[in-house]
């Protein structure tokens, strides 16, 4: 994940699977069964150069076949550039009229030529349908909940609206179609689901009848010295079922991979000494250990995201984009462990 250096903007079709050229993403095959991908990225290494004239959008175009196997077979591939959007999608268009195309009713396959970032994080659970099933069991047990128990749910509701709207944030821009735009929306997703992820927390706590939301402990103090981090590992030890414990236990993702650890960028974090030790091996290694490291690294990064300090900029150039999209679908998935965890 470390070489990615295009940001991919939309959808490959759209939710009635036609093609849609303002979606800037989208897969095609012809009669003869050629499979065709066109795509609109935003080169990052582009955007952080000093030119203001930089073609930084690119139309990446490749066909090949699918065979026997389901594998895609690349027979061709071409990109161009452009200055803005607006002229990646005339592009886009050009492209889509130049041949008779239908609609793939499936994605047998992703590009081979680049790699780019995709905001979505429906690629990064394994465990969406289940999520889905989820919403639903909610909606039918809250109905039964028994007046003692209202207050505790209502907060643990209103927790698990916030992950589940940050869960369908597919593509979070913030305001106009730009890198930037993009970036910020990972960010401010990010931090909707921790939001949701705090409140199911406070829900915990909660339950114990002597505290109250009046002047709750902060959230670390709630997660760890109220056992609640015992609660979420004991089930997630015992209790494989509700969701996929691959999604969970063995997040194993790229990091920033430098020969020692930016000092700098790790002090402007202001991690306590655990998540230091974190950030210094994520930083050489590129991997984290766990959920729990990554829980840990997603808090210190809440800290700066939420308040503004870490900038798109900053991220782009920390190369955290993929870090934030893993840690956002870690935090969603403990979210919903501990929504419907029973409360001991």
């Amino acid at each position: 994940m470390t070489n990615q250096r295009y940001l991919c903007y939309g959808y490959r079709l759209d939710n009635k699977n036609k093609v849609n050229d303002q979606s800037g993403c989208c897969l095609l095959c012809d009669r003869k069964k050629n499979y065709y991908w066109i795509q609109i990225v935003e080169d990052l290494q582009q955007l952080s150069a000093s030119s203001e004239n930089n073609e930084r959008f690119v139309i990446h175009y490749e066909w090949g076949k699918i065979n026997k196997k389901g594998q895609f077979k690349r027979t061709g591939y071409s990109k161009s550039n452009a200055m803005d959007l607006t002229m990646a999608q005339k592009k886009f268009r050009q492209k889509l009229n130049e041949r008779s195309y239908q609609s793939a009713q499936k994605t047998p396959f992703s590009p081979t030529s680049y790699s780019p970032i995709d905001p979505s994080l429906d690629n990064m659970m394994e465990t969406v349908t289940e999520l889905d099933n989820l919403d639903t069991k909610w909606k039918k047990s809250f109905a039964g909940i028994s007046t003692k128990q209202t207050r505790t749910f209502q907060i643990r509701g209103k927790g698990l609206h916030l992950v589940k709207n940050a869960r369908r944030w597919n593509t979070p821009y913030t305001r106009r179609h730009s890198a930037h735009s993009l970036v910020r929306g990972i960010q401010w997703r990010f931090v909707q689901a921790f939001a949701g992820f705090e409140t199911i927390v406070l829900s915990h706590y909660l339950i114990n009848s002597q505290h109250t939301t009046e002047k709750p402990p902060p959230f670390t103090a709630m997660f760890y010295t109220h056992k609640i981090k015992e609660k979420l590992e004991t089930h997630l030890t015992q209790n494989t079922t509700v969701l996929l414990e691959k999604s969970l236990l063995h997040w194993s993702f790229e990091g920033p991979q430098q020969s020692s650890p930016n000092e700098w960028f790790i002090d402007f974090l202001s991690p306590n000494d655990t998540g230091k030790q974190i950030l210094h091996k994520f930083q050489k290694e590129g991997i984290l250990a766990d959920w729990k490291a990554g829980l840990s690294l997603a808090t210190t990064l809440r800290n700066v995201t939420t308040h503004g300090a870490l900038s798109p900029t900053q991220t782009i150039k920390q190369r955290l984009i993929p870090t934030y999209l893993a840690l956002t679908a870690l935090v969603i998935e403990s979210s919903y462990v501990l929504a419907f965890m029973d409360d001991e």
